[in-house]
């Protein structure tokens, strides 16, 4: 499994379960703190992936498939932010947007995320930001801070795609997107 699509994949299914508690005319998009800042949609909430590393906790432990190489368990922290719509409407100002997401994200603290591999979850927590770190973080994307939730997500240690010896590149990439869902 490469892991830039493992991170994406992961992405899409907190999107997902963040889409599933908010309003149908709520965007959740995965945008970088000033993208997300400057777009024209009236009510969102976007995930940043802002930081990536090793987890402590998962990387001294041995997988029962010693003989496969897998993955570094890894840690995936994001920033999670609401725009509200400027018309206010009920379930849809910036606070009420960050409950809801705080609310799904407290009551599912593992996530399936199938294109990682049959039975993969990864584990979702809060993470408790100082308020430097989360101004350093809006500063260095130059934009206006916001009120955000902070989390961190286990990715756990992953096998590597099974490819045959006379595979293509093109085989290669076409077994990628196939277990990630995507297309061509």
């Amino acid at each position: 499994m490469l892991l830039p699509p493992a991170f994406a994949a992961v992405t899409r299914a907190l999107q997902q379960l963040v889409k599933t508690a908010v309003p149908t005319s709520t965007e959740v998009t995965a945008l970088g703190l000033a993208e997300a800042a400057g777009s024209s949609h009236a009510s969102r909430v976007n995930l940043f992936l802002y930081r990536i590393t090793s987890d402590a906790a998962l990387r001294n432990q041995r997988t029962a498939r010693v003989s496969k190489t897998v993955t570094p368990a890894l840690e995936l922290r994001y920033l999670l932010t609401a725009y509200e719509n400027p018309t206010r409407a009920i379930g849809q100002t910036e606070e009420d947007l960050l409950w809801t997401s705080l609310n799904v994200m407290y009551a599912t603290p593992h996530v399936a995320v199938p294109a990682l591999g049959r039975d993969v979850a990864v584990r979702i927590e809060p993470e408790n930001l100082t308020i430097a770190d989360v101004a350093a973080l809006w500063q260095s994307a130059r934009t206006e801070i916001r009120a955000t939730l902070a989390y961190v997500v286990h990715l756990p240690p992953l096998l590597p795609l099974e490819i045959p010896a006379s595979a293509t590149l093109e085989d290669i990439r076409n077994l990628r997107l196939d277990r990630l869902g995507g297309t061509a």
